[in-house]
């Protein structure tokens, strides 16, 4: 499970955006479906930390069993 702390958690709210910190029994509410929950923050728009994202799902993949590695130069051969 990604550990955000409470500062990225309103980080936003120094530019100017809206956040809210909620609950677990609120988050669960607002989306039902969710295997698991504990807190999330609610904004007034879709925003994401593409650079976090990227590690986040690197480090997820490596906990199922996939090699990742960075500073790396790949080639693609397509073999047409």
């Amino acid at each position: 499970m990604v550990s955000i702390s409470e500062r990225n958690f309103f980080e936003p709210a120094r530019v100017g955006i809206q956040t809210t910190l909620l609950t677990r029994d609120e988050t669960l509410e607002l989306e039902p479906n969710l295997i698991q929950s504990y807190q999330s923050v609610k904004v007034p728009d879709g925003a994401i930390d593409p650079f976090t994202l990227v590690l986040e799902n690197a480090k997820d993949a490596e906990g199922h069993g996939a090699k990742s590695s960075s500073y790396r130069h790949y080639l693609f051969d397509p073999g047409w």
